[in-house]
């Protein structure tokens, strides 16, 4: 998120993010990717967002879409286009691949997504956007 950012731009992005890789992925289908956002907070105050996601390639019904389909692509790009404060996100990593990263063990997951949350806080988990069947969330 852009420095200026703050909660409200940081959950507007989020939600503009679940239509557009949605879309991208599914097309008008109700099928939603399965993702987690969780939201946290540099000690500047600037929103930082983490996501877990799967990958949905494979729920891709027509083969030519699914055998072309990127998802790492779909996930840069709907996140530079869900809001005016979101960025390319290998600008916040350093200029590296970091930003986007295939784990597959639980305990790396609960470990990510917690990892910069002081014991004494706790991130925001933007539940309204976690649909974990994989169907779209009709008020998004």
């Amino acid at each position: 998120m852009h420095e200026k950012a703050n909660t409200l731009d940081a959950e507007e992005a989020c939600r503009q993010f679940y239509k557009s890789i949605n879309i991208e992925t599914f097309h008008k289908s109700k099928n939603a990717v399965r993702m987690l956002f969780v939201l946290e907070y540099h000690k500047s105050g600037v929103p930082h967002i983490h996501l877990l996601s799967e990958d949905p390639t494979y729920r891709i019904l027509n083969n030519k879409k699914r055998n072309n389909f990127d998802f790492k692509k779909v996930v840069r790009s709907s996140w530079i286009n869900a809001g005016k404060k979101t960025c390319a996100p290998e600008k916040t990593c350093g200029l590296s691949n970091r930003w986007f990263e295939t784990i597959n063990e639980s305990d790396r997951v609960t470990q990510y997504v917690t990892k910069h949350i002081p014991d004494e806080e706790r991130g925001e988990i933007l539940w309204e956007l976690y649909a974990p069947e994989g169907r779209r969330i009709p008020s998004i």
